[in-house]
């Protein structure tokens, strides 16, 4: 359990550090802000709750499954599926775009590449994006969990 608590660490950490920036850049200081604040009373509200329904709930359970497991049954593991799903979707969506966007810009500045020169695919988000996904699949494809822990101290320990 410790490597996947590491890995969700070390995504929601880097992805915050990731995307904040970006994220102000495009919303502005003030809605950022107002945003930021929002979401994180949100964050304090549901942990709090969470850790409430924890303490009371028999048998003490440990992960959000088994208290949905408790609360609602066998359709809640389902449910909660779906929901981590999307937000890892929405994490590693945020790192190709700001990945992509980054490196089309260093491309574009550095070398000046345009529509004309023979390498202007490099410099375009597409091209990044199909790369960063090719370089992170074998990555993903692990099968072993042992593998899947080291990748996620290497993880956590970069941030």
């Amino acid at each position: 359990m410790n490597g996947a608590v590491f890995a969700i660490i070390s995504t929601i950490v880097g992805c915050g550090i990731v995307g904040l920036p970006y994220c102000f850049l495009h919303l502005g200081f003030f809605i950022s802000l107002f945003l930021m604040i929002l979401l994180s009373i949100q964050t304090y509200n549901s942990t709090s709750m969470l850790l409430k329904v924890k303490d009371m709930l028999p048998g003490k359970p440990e992960s959000l499954f088994e208290i949905g497991f408790w609360l609602f049954k066998r359709p809640s593991i389902f449910f909660i599926s779906v929901i981590l799903l999307i937000n890892s979707i929405g994490l590693v969506t945020v790192y190709f775009i700001v990945y992509a966007t980054t490196m089309e810009s260093i491309f574009n500045d550095l070398f000046g590449l345009s529509g004309s020169s023979y390498l202007h695919f490099i410099a375009k988000k597409e091209f990044w994006i199909i790369f960063l996904a090719l370089g992170i699949t074998p990555i993903i494809m692990k099968k072993d969990i042992q593998e899947m822990y080291l990748i996620s101290v290497v993880l956590f320990i970069s941030l």
